[in-house]
């Protein structure tokens, strides 16, 4: 059974974000990825926008277009 990727928002000003993400970000993952994720960009549309990787186990090419 797939894990829901862990997310979590941060960031030290309050024009950026710094996103962490854990686990697999997959085809089946990337749906909730973005549902988790969309809201708040679309609300503040922060700059810069950094992806913390570091404890992502895998990625295909559906989690690379949604990196992108």
């Amino acid at each position: 059974m797939d894990q829901i990727p862990s997310t979590k928002i941060g960031g030290s000003a309050e024009d950026d974000a710094v996103f962490y993400l854990k686990g697999r970000i997959d085809r089946r993952q990337a749906g909730v990825i973005w549902r988790r994720l969309s809201p708040f960009l679309r609300a503040k549309k922060p700059s810069p926008v950094i992806l913390d990787l570091q404890e992502v186990t895998g990625v295909d090419t559906a989690g690379i277009a949604l990196l992108m």
